[in-house]
């Protein structure tokens, strides 16, 4: 008589066990559950160097921890300044096909991402994502058609400009040409100075993760942090433990990571908390190398942010997720930031085919099965505009010949004079820079640098960015 109730014991725990095993079957292939919720940290100047994992100096336990659990790419490479970065990030493509492979754009300057192109929210959100934006933009403002909102994003907080003040949110292009740059979707976001922007745009990421429900919809999140560019105004709490580091901006520049390492830490307890996180992909990101003359190192790699050296392109990045089929090991597969496109797109479940012209490869099986990365080649320019303005020319500006004389002495390949916000001090002697870059990437360690140290102040002001209906002003 009891033969039939084993048998029906064993049954339902058979059953139970078949049920545990389909769940984590399902876990690990996210093409099989409900889309992976996408959170994207992009930092700003953080060099190869700046990180626990690679200096034990600098203090960024979840950082590390998170590398250590997840996949650190240790060939990943981006652009050696902001904009081609954040526009290769969000369109896929290399920059020779957006048109902003010259510089960064400048505040005054009537320049965005291609109207025609489309963007990585813009795909997401066909594919059902609520996508949210919070922190940097630096892809142009000088009309409507050009900001986050009208690019794919829900929600946008955060600055349009590329070098912000911290505290005062004061931007500035120029003696006497500056404006308040705090903007809520299209709107100027009165009332948050003297807020620190890492903690401020923290909080507003845990708001999102907060309010939205991980069960309704996928969630975009792309966390794009001001830090660690300068100005160098990091809280003085964060300073201390690095007060024996003898120079005084790489002690700054410790403590402004050490910032981020925090704002990380709150996200991922707010992702666990509201219930994201074992349905997640956390990618973390720098958008180019480290300003050595600033803070930053790029250790042992040659060069700094501004030169096409393995310093300037050759990025931190790591992803973290309970979907990754082989955690905690390395990558050192080949991998560039336009792949973000196509790889994020598949994961949502979209179909990347939609975008046409796309330069970037889905890596998504390189990252988290151990595969062969499909990329074998990385274009970093193609700028035959470029020309370097010789020392004393009619029309060349004092920090322009400082500068393009500097930056073409440093490295084989040059970017435009102006690169973002350092007035630098040193003449060095003016080199021909070539126009364009093709390499395969295949060596990856490259001999140290040392460079020297400035420093830049921005002056705080409350006269607000204005978006252009058209563009007037010239460049």
């Amino acid at each position: 008589m009891q033969t039939p109730l084993i048998l029906l014991s064993v049954f339902c725990c058979l059953s139970a066990q078949s049920k545990r095993n389909q769940n984590r079957t399902n876990h690990e292939e996210p093409g099989r559950r409900k889309p992976p919720h996408i959170i994207f940290i992009l930092t700003d100047d953080q060099g190869f160097n700046d990180i626990g994992y690679h200096n034990p100096s600098i203090r960024t336990p979840t950082l590390d921890k998170l590398a250590a659990e997840g996949v650190t790419l240790e060939n990943y490479y981006v652009q050696p300044i902001c904009t081609p970065s954040r526009s290769q990030l969000l369109t896929g493509r290399y920059q020779i096909h957006t048109g902003l492979q010259h510089s960064i754009i400048r505040p005054r300057q009537p320049s965005c991402l291609p109207s025609h192109l489309d963007t990585l929210p813009e795909r997401l959100r066909e594919a059902g994502y609520s996508t949210h934006m919070v922190g940097k933009w630096h892809l142009g403002f000088y009309r409507k058609a050009c900001l986050p909102t009208r690019k794919g994003f829900d929600s946008f907080f955060g600055s349009l400009t590329g070098s912000v003040d911290y505290y005062s949110y004061g931007s500035c292009d120029g003696p006497g040409l500056c404006g308040y740059d705090l903007h809520e979707d299209e709107a100027v976001a009165w009332g948050h100075e003297g807020k620190y922007s890492t903690l401020l745009f923290t909080q507003r990421a845990r708001k999102i993760l907060q309010n939205h429900d991980p069960a309704e919809r996928p969630l975009f999140l792309l966390l794009s942090l001001q830090a660690v560019h300068t100005p160098l105004t990091p809280p003085k709490a964060y300073i201390y433990p690095y007060h024996t580091m003898a120079n005084v901006a790489r002690r700054k520049y410790a403590a402004m990571v050490s910032t981020v390492d925090e704002s990380v830490r709150n996200v991922t307890y707010a992702l666990r908390k509201y219930g994201f996180y074992k349905n997640s992909v956390i990618i973390f990101s720098t958008d180019n190398g480290a300003q050595p003359f600033t803070g930053g190192s790029n250790w042992p790699l040659r060069g700094r942010k501004g030169t096409y050296w393995e310093g300037g392109v050759r990025g931190l990045a790591f992803v973290h997720s309970p979907l990754l089929r082989r955690r905690r090991r390395v990558s050192r597969a080949l991998l560039h930031i336009t792949d973000w496109f196509p790889t994020l797109v598949g994961l949502a479940g979209g179909d990347s085919s939609k975008s046409p012209g796309l330069d970037g490869f889905d890596v998504w099986p390189a990252i988290s099965e151990g595969k062969e990365s499909p990329r074998q080649e990385i274009l970093h320019n193609i700028n035959p505009l470029h020309k370097p303005t010789a020392p004393g020319a009619k029309g060349a500006s004092e920090e322009e010949e400082k500068e393009d004389s500097q930056t073409a002495a440093e490295a084989e390949v040059c970017i435009p004079a102006k690169d973002c916000e350092e007035t630098e001090s040193q003449k060095e002697t003016q080199a021909k820079a070539r126009p364009e870059t093709k390499t395969r990437i295949q060596d990856q360690n490259q001999s140290p640098r040392r460079e020297s140290t400035a420093a830049l102040q921005t002056a705080p002001h409350r006269v607000p960015l204005q978006v252009q209906t058209q563009a007037r002003v010239p460049v």
